[in-house]
C-alpha cells in the first residue's frame, strides 16, 4: 500500500481556527492564599468542596476521587453555579455565604446530587492543602 496523497494535504494544511464565542464569565481557579470552604454531599458521605480564596477573586470546586460519578456531577454543577455567580457580579468573598443559604441549583441547568453540608464551613492553610483532603479516602 502507497501514501493517499489526500492523508498527505490533510495532515500539511493549516487549520482555519477561529473564536465563536466569548470564554464564559470565571473566577480565578488557582491561588496561594489561605481557602475558606464548604462540605458537598449526600447521606453517603462528602462529594467535594466549594472553596474561595481570602482577598482574591477565586473560587472553584475541588471534588473528592472516590466520591465516583456523584462527585464528577457535582463539579459539573459547581462549574455551571460559579460561572451564574460571576455572571450576577457576587464577589467571590460572598459566595460561600450566598451558596450555604441557598436552595440549590441557583443557575438553570445545575443539578446537584449533594447539598452544603451545614456548619461545614472552615479553613485550609491553602488550596494545594485542600485539594490533598479531597484525596483522601
Amino acid at each position: 500500500m502507497g501514501i493517499d496523497e489526500r492523508d498527505v494535504r490533510r495532515t500539511a494544511e493549516n487549520l482555519d481556527l477561529r473564536r465563536v464565542a466569548p470564554a464564559p464569565a470565571s473566577y480565578a481557579s488557582r491561588t496561594d492564599r489561605p481557602v475558606r470552604y464548604l462540605a458537598v454531599g449526600t447521606g453517603d458521605g462528602v462529594l467535594g468542596y466549594l472553596w474561595t480564596a481570602d482577598g482574591e477573586d477565586a473560587a472553584g470546586f475541588v471534588r473528592r476521587p472516590a466520591a465516583g460519578g456523584d462527585g464528577a456531577n457535582e463539579a459539573v454543577a459547581w462549574t455551571k453555579e460559579l460561572r451564574a455567580a460571576k455572571t450576577r457580579d457576587v464577589p467571590a468573598a460572598r459566595l460561600l455565604d450566598e451558596f450555604a443559604a441557598a436552595e440549590l441549583p441557583v443557575a438553570d441547568g445545575a443539578w446537584h446530587p449533594g447539598r452544603v453540608i451545614p456548619g461545614s464551613r472552615t479553613e485550609a492553610p491553602s488550596l494545594a492543602a485542600l485539594k490533598e483532603l479531597a484525596a483522601r479516602d
